[in-house]
């Protein structure tokens, strides 16, 4: 070894942190090299005050003999008391989103199908009814059930009910992807303008879990009425029309994060 030893090779070999070779390579090294030997010997010295200084700085720092488990129970429990609740925040940040995602979807499948199947149910069960009394009251209700409902309109083609189940499935995934789009934007607003504290970021991440509630709530409303809007008048004109709009408001959500 031709050069002197750095401070790295000092404090690895102080603190018996390198291997056999190292060590040995080291050590011929120091045999050889007086200059090396003064610096691992201030080196040495330097480790030896630091570790009494930090002997001195714990002994004086100890807790006094006053300090019972009593005398700090109350600030104990508290900081538990915090830390499960800062747990639960955390599961709520992390999962929210996606549980409330999953259920809004089960929700709204389970909603769609029975909407769906319900006027063939009530068919059923008036069909199998022997009272006559009963049966006139029973069968009145699917008879005017269809009141208003326009016979002229053409049946809908296949590629109607197509381009309707595309556009429907599309415009509930992207309100999916605009939920969480539009916690981000909550969350900037309320560090931009929110009251200073400690605990913004965490007020913050809590006021976001909440509003991914609220909007799946509102996700689950409009997909399960949108669902059902559509099914009963696919093909016709108002059903593209609120595919339009539903489009058009989707958009303009997609530019809120440019403005915050």
């Amino acid at each position: 070894m031709k050069h002197h030893l750095s401070e790295e090779e000092l404090t690895g070999y102080a603190l018996n942190l390198l291997t056999d070779a190292d060590r040995e390579a080291l050590d011929q090294h120091l045999r050889d090299c007086p200059a090396c030997q003064t610096a691992l010997e201030g080196h040495a010295r330097r480790q030896a005050r630091m570790q009494a200084q930090l002997q001195a700085e714990l002994a004086a720092r100890s807790p006094s003999p006053r300090m019972t488990f009593a005398a700090i129970a109350p600030a104990v429990r508290r900081s538990r008391r915090v830390s499960r609740r800062a747990g639960v925040l955390e599961f709520f940040r992390s999962y929210g989103s996606v549980i409330a995602a999953a259920v809004g979807v089960i929700l709204a499948a389970a909603a769609v199908l029975r909407n769906i199947s319900w006027p063939l149910l009530g068919l059923q069960q008036n069909a199998s009814l022997s009272l006559p009394f009963a049966a006139g009251i029973m069968l009145g209700v699917p008879a005017f059930s269809h009141y208003g409902q326009n016979r002229l309109q053409r049946p809908p083609l296949p590629w109607m009910w197509v381009a309707a189940m595309a556009l429907w499935l599309g415009t509930a995934l992207l309100g999916l992807y605009e939920i969480a789009l539009l916690r981000d934007v909550l969350l900037r607003a309320y560090l931009r303008f929110g009251p200073p504290s400690s605990q913004l970021l965490a007020q913050a991440e809590a006021l976001g879990s909440w509003g991914v509630f609220f909007m799946g709530g509102v996700w689950v409303a409009l997909v399960i009425g949108g669902g059902e809007y559509h099914y009963h008048h696919v093909g016709q004109r108002a059903s593209w029309r609120l595919f339009a709009w539903t489009v058009l408001a989707q958009l303009v959500l997609l530019t809120l994060p440019l403005l915050a």
